[in-house]
């Protein structure tokens, strides 16, 4: 059984992600945030502000056997717009972080695989028009922003660590969260209503400039489903529609299983060295590895 622990699980990823894990049999999920939210039956809630250390350490010395952590979670100052540009919220953001992964370290030692969750600035969207499509295999903006504290404090820890680490950059979420200052769909809904009341029509008040991508919250979800491990391979362990089986067989009785000098068949689909080579391609991939996305291939 695997276990995901979801941090920021009122905001509208978090809600989805928690939702979504909870529909899977083969995955146990444990919702974190400082309020309640309205999470499906049987998933438990910790309630933790992630800017406390010692609160962190306190609540999650209980929380063991994580093996996936989905950091949804995010510091935003009063002033939206300017806060994005203050070097405070983004030392704050990366200190949440670092608080949560301090503890999950500490009580669950099998942690595999973290996946954080980014957005648009991190192409510097909040600052100009942004070329569409954005490619992730772009050199990192010169500009400032809390995504480039968290990434590097993850590259540093991951260094001796055993688990992975995933970037998702979704543009504008859309999706169901009570109570989300971020929600864009309750703006939305505010526009609408006071244009029904002057009795304009709904128009969109932005021009084609600000015409943007959006991303529904439950495609994140299935997203963070995608599972590729190092722990033997690389292979592609899991991979299938939200809420159906996974599409890929498995070996239940090597599930888990690393070392050995025979080659085994994990199951998923490992990532062949080609040309074909008798010698290297069915070299056994039973150690972890090292994994890194060039511009054309692995």
């Amino acid at each position: 059984m695997k276990r995901i622990l979801v941090a920021g699980a009122t905001g509208i990823a978090g809600t989805a992600t928690v939702q979504h894990f909870a529909s899977l049999d083969a995955w146990d999920v444990v919702a974190l945030s400082r309020r309640r939210p309205d999470t499906p039956p049987g998933v438990p809630h910790v309630s933790v502000d992630l800017t406390n250390r010692d609160q962190c350490q306190e609540e999650l010395r209980g929380i063991t056997g994580v093996t996936h952590l989905a950091y949804m979670a995010l510091h935003e100052e009063d002033d939206l717009v300017r806060g994005w540009r203050q070097r405070t919220q983004m030392e704050v953001n990366r200190r949440m972080l670092e608080n949560l992964l301090d503890a999950v370290e500490a009580s669950s030692p099998g942690l595999r695989h973290i996946s954080i969750l980014q957005g648009g600035k991190a192409y510097g969207s909040h600052l100009a028009p942004v070329p569409v499509p954005a490619k992730e295999r772009w050199a990192r903006g010169d500009h400032e922003i809390f995504y480039w504290l968290q990434e590097d404090l993850l590259r540093d820890r991951q260094r001796d660590a055993d688990w992975a680490v995933s970037i998702l950059r979704p543009s504008m979420i859309l999706g169901d969260s009570v109570g989300s200052p971020m929600s864009i769909i309750a703006a939305v809904g505010v526009y609408a209503s006071i244009m029904r009341y002057l009795g304009e029509p709904l128009r969109f008040p932005g021009g084609g400039r600000y015409v943007t991508a959006c991303t529904d919250s439950r495609l994140i979800a299935q997203a963070v489903e995608f599972v590729a491990t190092t722990d033997v391979g690389p292979r592609i362990i899991s991979f299938g529609f939200v809420g159906g089986a996974n599409l890929f067989f498995v070996r239940e009785d090597f599930a888990g299983q690393t070392g050995g000098a025979e080659w085994k068949n994990y199951g998923g689909h490992r990532i062949w060295h080609a040309p074909e080579d008798k010698v290297r391609t069915y070299e056994p991939d039973n150690a972890p590895v090292e994994a890194t996305i060039i511009a054309n291939g692995l």
